[in-house]
């Protein structure tokens, strides 16, 4: 039962980031449009700024979107126990400490070879 919850949550989650896009889109269309009024003669700051300011309420609700969106599909990873294969973790590997496959989370890059540290004691002088 938690799995078809989680699974609806996510199909309306998705909904509702598509929603917050054509919104975000249709305020920024608003704020172009009235703009270009304002050049012409035919609108005032007051309005402009009206726009502006839905154009970020917009923004916000879209992030928030993705952000409960991303959440619900973390909580379906978990309730199926998923979360290490879908990033491609290997728990023996990692319990070993030789990682021979590399994870793919999103967002996180591996360090350069260099930036890593070393296990090697500094030498005293």
């Amino acid at each position: 039962m938690q799995v078809v919850n989680a699974k609806f949550a996510m199909t309306n989650d998705r909904a509702a980031v598509q929603a917050a896009l054509a919104a975000r889109d249709y305020n920024q269309q608003s704020l172009d449009a009235e703009g270009k009024k304002l050049r012409l003669g035919a609108s005032t700051t007051a309005n402009v700024l009206l726009q502006q300011r839905n154009l970020a309420q917009a923004e916000d609700q879209l992030i928030a979107a993705h952000a409960t969106y991303a959440k619900d599909r973390a909580g379906l990873y978990q309730t199926l126990a998923t979360t290490l294969q879908h990033y491609g973790i290997n728990l023996p590997e990692a319990a070993t400490g030789e990682i021979k496959t590399t994870p793919v989370v999103p967002g996180v890059q591996a360090a350069p070879p260099s930036k890593e540290p070393t296990m090697t004691p500094p030498t005293g002088r």
